[in-house]
């Protein structure tokens, strides 16, 4: 007997496009990645797919932006070289001020004196390291300025050596220049990455829907062939960016655990089982109850004497006598 069909509705084709989860993408994949998507949308015949007047030239627009943020963002190394600079003061300032704050509760009544006098010069510089750089560099120097008022105070706290430091690094800092600046300002006027890439990843959804929407409502081959042929190349430049993404990460992942930045803690060693307590031979048992029978002068017939007196060998109290094998 033939089973009957549960439907014999026939579906109608469809095309697909695959979507990678971009946002596991640097900025610099990202950006590439979508450049090449809207490469062969760019090519494709417009009259065939359809697109909606002003998407695809958006699309192109802010791809061109995206690049512009990478281009600025990837700084010069004298940029980086400012960056460097500026984290060495942001270390010294830390310790300055740190050092002060611990003498406070020194053991010696002098330095806690010292330290007392210090923060409140310091007090107005506390938040030096969460200023613009440029601000931080005019800080620094009226920091240096103050404290070297109060010689000996910063000596009593050891700090010395430190302000010379500090005094050394935001000099070098400073000397650097402001061609760097130039590259901060012009990536001010630029928006960030995030909102480029969210409109971004709206219209690709979309025109991958609209590309889906024509496939189904158009009668006529030569555009379903042309979206058919737009969905297999994008398809392809999803998998390869995919594919290139995982390599990249598992060979970062692999790198990281055969060099870690930081010693793994060892496990903590299992507590072994409580072994079983043991009967010491060398220990003597515990005396027995007296009313054990086992115990003598307390069987039947067998009183212990007044006094406490223990039975006498050879049988004087009445018990039976030991006797020694003959020979």
């Amino acid at each position: 007997m033939t089973k009957e069909k549960v439907s014999s509705y026939e579906l109608p084709k469809t095309v697909n496009f695959i979507v990678a989860n971009t946002s596991r993408f640097s900025a610099e994949e990202y950006v590439p990645y979508q450049v090449e998507l809207f490469k062969h949308v760019k090519a494709a015949d417009q009259t065939k797919i359809k697109l909606p007047a002003g998407m695809a030239e958006e699309w192109d627009r802010l791809n061109g932006v995206g690049m512009e943020i990478n281009k600025v963002t990837a700084t010069s190394g004298l940029t980086k070289a400012k960056q460097k600079k500026d984290q060495e003061r942001d270390r010294l300032l830390i310790h300055l001020f740190g050092m002060i704050r611990q003498q406070k509760y020194a053991p010696k009544k002098e330095t806690i004196e010292a330290a007392d006098r210090l923060s409140i010069i310091v007090a107005p510089y506390l938040g030096a390291r969460d200023k613009r750089c440029d601000i931080k560099s005019g800080l620094i120097l009226g920091l240096e300025k103050d404290l070297g008022k109060a010689p000996a105070d910063v000596a009593a706290v050891g700090l010395t050596d430190t302000l010379s430091q500090l005094h050394t690094v935001n000099a070098e800092y400073m000397t650097l220049g402001g061609a760097s600046d130039a590259e901060i300002i012009e990536r001010s006027k630029l928006p960030s990455i995030r909102d480029v890439r969210d409109a971004i990843d709206k219209i690709h959804l979309v025109a991958c829907q609209v590309l889906q929407a024509n496939y189904l409502t158009t009668t006529k081959d030569e555009e379903r062939t042309a979206i058919e042929a737009l969905a297999e190349q994008m398809n392809q430049v999803t998998l390869r960016y995919k594919s290139r993404h995982n390599v990249s990460e598992a060979q970062k992942k692999s790198a990281a655990e055969k060099h870690p930045k930081e010693p793994k803690e060892p496990k903590e060693p299992k507590k072994p089982a409580d072994p079983k307590d043991p009967k010491d031979p060398k220990k003597p048992d515990t005396p027995k109850d007296p009313k054990d029978p086992k115990q003598p002068g307390t069987g039947p017939g067998e009183q212990p004497k007044p006094g406490g007196e223990q039975p006498k060998p050879g049988g004087s109290d009445g018990g039976p006598d030991i006797h020694l094998p003959e020979e």
